[in-house]
């Protein structure tokens, strides 16, 4: 018996998974740099679904993490403007990557010297990044069906 294959362009794949890792980001329960991480994913995927709807066979945002320079190319491509408020979320989220995608060289308590931000415990930080996460993702899918 074959499984059914349903074909989807681009951006819909990448609207579908970041809904997904929208949903676990929330769900999670055992790991917080897990629960940060597939925000992190959540946030860059619905940012380059807005890219792909426009421009399928697009490569300006492949390779590109949940950044301002991945909100400046997407929103620059598309000829939207930047909202301040999507630029101030991913400036404070993207500042956990490192610790959140390779927790085993970094711990769940960690000191970020490149960003001069302190230190941190992830359990007292993951709703204000929960938060970012959701404005970010809320964002794109207005844009993405407006």
């Amino acid at each position: 018996m074959r499984g059914l294959v349903l074909s989807v362009e681009r951006w819909e794949a990448n609207i579908i998974h970041a809904r997904q890792f929208l949903h676990d980001s929330e769900n999670e329960t055992n790991f917080a740099h897990t629960r940060v991480f597939l925000g992190l994913q959540a946030g860059e995927l619905a940012l380059k679904a807005l890219y792909y709807k426009q421009y399928p066979q697009g490569d300006k945002v492949e390779h590109s993490h949940l950044t301002t320079n991945l909100v400046k190319i997407v929103c620059n491509e598309l000829g939207i403007e930047r909202p301040q408020e999507i630029i101030d979320a991913v400036r404070r989220i993207y500042k956990h990557y490192e610790a959140a995608r390779y927790p085993e060289e970094t711990t769940e308590y960690f000191c970020c010297a490149t960003y001069q931000v302190g230190c941190w415990t992830y359990p007292d930080i993951l709703e204000e990044i929960q938060a970012d996460v959701n404005t970010i993702f809320s964002w794109a899918e207005k844009q993405l069906f407006h």
